[in-house]
């Protein structure tokens, strides 16, 4: 199990290889829970976005401590059912959501205007937020035309941030 502090994005890989966003987190976050409640092995991956401090609690120890602790199972039911309810919503977004919604939720919540704002993975990105390569650079571009974003050099710079929070809402969160 780990307890994150750090703004980190959750995604799965599909059996073809590709990856699906789940969600976003903010601190604080605890990740590994159902793994540990049902003693199975990982199926999501967590990547930083941000610098980041984890706390990796050996499973080991919480089987052997935690999982007697009536506290303990309260509070991880309670976190479970927000991320149930989480899950749905974020199917929902998936589905349901153009890709310029959300494309503008995943800028805000990755990108600055600092020099870590890297396009070159694109592919990546189109698959996080399933999509198309050709579709995700026309909605760049469209972004783009409207003076919300700017890539210059292979650099996304938001210009825009009010319209772009107005795009994004709040997918994700």
């Amino acid at each position: 199990m780990l307890v994150s502090g750090i703004n980190n994005l959750e995604t799965i890989i599909l059996l073809n290889g590709k990856s699906l966003l789940i969600k976003f987190y903010s601190p604080v976050q605890i990740v590994g829970e159902i793994e540990i409640l049902n003693k199975s092995t990982i199926d999501c991956n967590i990547q930083a976005i941000k610098e980041s401090i984890c706390i990796a609690i050996p499973r080991k120890k919480i089987e052997e401590k935690c999982l007697k602790d009536p506290k303990f199972l309260y509070y991880i039911s309670t976190h479970l059912s927000l991320k149930l309810s989480s899950a749905s919503l974020s199917s929902s977004v998936n589905m349901l959501y153009p890709l310029e919604n959300r494309l503008a939720s995943y800028i805000l919540a990755t990108y600055t205007n600092e020099d870590s704002n890297s396009t070159e993975n694109l592919t990546q990105i189109s698959e996080f937020l399933r999509s198309n390569y050709r579709h995700l650079l026309r909605v760049l571009n469209k972004l783009e035309s409207e003076n919300i974003i700017k890539i210059n050099n292979k650099k996304l710079i938001i210009l825009d941030k009010d319209r772009l929070k107005e795009l994004a809402g709040d997918l994700y969160q």
